[in-house]
């Protein structure tokens, strides 16, 4: 069973430059890993690696689990990952594909990825983005993950995308009781109210009518309920 991986993006690296000079590892037809490590977790490893598009490599980022993924499991991602598609939401490029016999996970590779800070919500426009964002997420069927949600700034402008989806996997492989999804949106949402209030561009009274009108999913709205009157 997959468990969360955390990444650890590296902040403000370029890596074009540079790859022509890293020690590959292993030299399979279609990727290439290197010994650029980019975060690691339970479940497994990050490296930058590249993968073959027609006649060049680009550059992406590889997860290889510590434990092989069961065929379950597998399809358990890739309906999380079509249930995103589906509903729009920003996922970054992400496929499943066989490396040594054992799956790996191929994802884009996104400069300046950082978990969410307060910088990043500092005015109201950037705040109901990401307000916006874990709406749809929940509205989707899952709880939005802490560590599920990253940042990206370029040219100023700040991002908010979905970039690690092992928790959503788990909860389409598992039979999970109601009370324990129940303490995971919750846990999830309480977070995110107290993240995004704090950084004062939006109200607390702002932000929970903006998720009461928003969330369309029973469960999100018990949750909301407790949340208001403190619980």
């Amino acid at each position: 069973m997959p468990q969360q991986l955390s990444f650890k993006f590296i902040k403000g690296k370029r890596f074009s430059k540079r790859v022509q000079s890293r020690r590959t590892i292993r030299r399979p037809q279609h990727i290439r890993l290197t010994r650029e490590g980019l975060g690691s977790g339970l479940s497994g490893i990050v490296v930058v690696g590249r993968k073959k598009r027609g006649n060049r490599y680009i550059e992406v980022a590889v997860k290889r689990f510590r434990h092989p993924l069961k065929p379950e499991t597998v399809e358990a991602y890739q309906k999380v990952i079509k249930k995103l598609r589906n509903a729009k939401l920003p996922l970054i490029k992400t496929e499943f594909t066989r490396y040594k016999r054992a799956w790996t996970q191929v994802m884009e590779l996104v400069e300046d990825m950082q978990k969410v800070k307060l910088s990043h919500i500092k005015t109201p426009k950037t705040a109901y983005a990401l307000s916006k964002l874990i709406i749809e997420i929940v509205n989707t069927g899952y709880a939005p993950a802490i560590d599920s949600i990253s940042a990206t700034t370029h040219s100023g402008r700040v991002k908010f995308v979905i970039a690690d989806i092992d928790l959503y996997a788990i909860q389409e492989l598992h039979n999970i009781p109601q009370t324990q999804k129940d303490n995971a949106i919750r846990n999830d949402l309480r977070y995110w109210f107290e993240t995004i209030t704090q950084g004062k561009a939006i109200t607390r009274e702002e932000l929970m009518k903006n998720w009461k009108t928003q969330m369309k999913n029973e469960q999100a709205q018990r949750v909301l309920a407790q949340i208001e009157q403190g619980k």
